[in-house]
């Protein structure tokens, strides 16, 4: 496997559980640990997100580069 897929496993798994047990704590009543378990969820997920939005936006701009310099 390579460094980046194992990245994208741990941190679906971490992002998994963080919710998972933000929720659990949330509805056992511990709300000032769950808040700080759902934040670092939230800025997990965000982060994510931004470097896949980034990851596609360099793809399609090599695919339009390639295909406008076949001609």
């Amino acid at each position: 496997m390579k460094k980046k897929e194992k990245l994208k496993i741990w941190s679906i798994i971490l992002v998994i559980l963080l919710l998972i047990a933000g929720l659990i704590l949330f509805f056992l009543g511990h709300y000032s640990i769950s808040f700080i378990l759902l934040g670092i969820f939230v800025v997990i997920i965000t982060a994510i997100s931004n470097w896949l939005r980034m990851e596609n936006e360099v793809y399609i701009h090599e695919k339009s580069y390639k295909n406008h310099n076949k001609w």
